[in-house]
């Protein structure tokens, strides 16, 4: 009779971990490297990190479980010290706080015309940067965004 009462409450207890994990509507994925938050409401999804921190290139997605990349995240790419060269696909809107401060060997950087915030100190620190591309589109450029760049 327990037997019969403990494989009951098992199933019942799985079922209801299926129904929720079929209803999540925001998760973290990562491709290729890049970590990704994705919210299936808004159909939207951000960048918030990178897996490994030693990568030298980085190609970010426009498209990430069938959600548009639309901002980098407040310190998504952080002290990745051996970051060379990223490319920013034509989606993403926002460039958060402190997105890529400390990439001190990111070396060009090209904003996509996407783009119309770039927020306080996003290449702070970022100082073998020799060249970066700042299109019309951008409306906001945040105090520091660019302090101790070379």
């Amino acid at each position: 009779m327990t037997t019969k009462l403990l494989l009951k409450n098992f199933h019942q207890w799985l079922f209801l971990l299926v129904c929720f994990v079929c209803t999540l509507s925001s998760w973290a994925e990562t491709v290729d490297g890049v970590t990704y938050y994705v919210d299936k409401t808004t159909q939207t999804a951000r960048v918030t990190g990178l897996a490994d921190k030693n990568v030298t290139s980085v190609e970010i997605k426009s498209i990430v479980a069938g959600c548009e990349v639309t901002s980098i995240d407040r310190l998504a790419f952080y002290g990745c010290g051996s970051l060379t060269t990223v490319k920013i696909p034509n989606t993403v809107k926002d460039i958060w706080e402190y997105a890529f401060s400390g990439c001190n060997s990111l070396k060009s950087v090209s904003i996509p015309n996407s783009v119309t915030r770039i927020s306080i100190h996003a290449f702070e620190r970022c100082t073998s940067l020799k060249s970066i591309v700042i299109p019309e589109s951008v409306e906001e450029i945040g105090k520091y965004a660019f302090e101790d760049c070379i």
